[in-house]
């Protein structure tokens, strides 16, 4: 596979990893919002349904995110980018860890939303120093051809990210 397609597949791969990690912290703070227990279907008499449609947003971008993050892995390290799976961590984490803090703190200070979110953010933090510039956990050799530099990398990355969020929070509303 030649550079200029790696690259093409890396550039394919931040952008639906935004869009699917979006619809995954879309759909998970509708069903948060409609209160601490939703059902859809089944036997019983449901209580309080789901919003339509969160549960797919959920599942598709869960599953979906992680394919994204592991194969674009496997293609950005071919053209010098950085992984996927740290950003793909770091932001999944970093989202609920606000969407329960502020389930918390509307709740009415809720102990056990806050002290989860505390807990999602210690997970995450540690994928802010290995997206930063100055780590050097895993400095690797410059791949010959590399149409850009692993910092080059992250600025296409943050361009692109905050294109698929645009665009995942749009296709989420639009579908809820």
């Amino acid at each position: 596979m030649s550079v200029r397609t790696r690259s093409l597949l890396t550039v394919a791969a931040v952008l639906l990893l935004a869009v699917t990690i979006t619809w995954f912290l879309v759909g998970s703070w509708a069903q948060m919002a409609a209160g601490y227990s939703c059902a859809t279907g089944g036997p019983y008499v449901i209580a309080n349904p789901c919003p339509h449609h969160t549960t797919s947003l959920i599942l598709v971008g869960m599953f979906v995110s992680l394919v994204v993050a592991l194969a674009g892995t496997m293609v950005s390290l071919g053209v010098g980018a950085p992984n996927l799976v740290v950003p793909y961590w770091t932001f999944t984490l970093g989202g609920l860890s606000v969407q329960l803090f502020a389930q918390g703190v509307d709740d009415g200070w809720v102990l056990g939303w806050v002290v989860g979110a505390g807990m999602f953010l210690l997970f995450a933090v540690p994928g802010l120093y290995l997206m930063s510039p100055w780590q050097r956990l895993y400095d690797r050799e410059p791949v010959k051809g590399a149409p850009l530099s692993r910092n080059q990398w992250w600025l296409v990355y943050l361009v692109l990210a905050a294109a698929g969020v645009v665009a995942g929070s749009w296709t989420a509303n639009t579908w809820l």
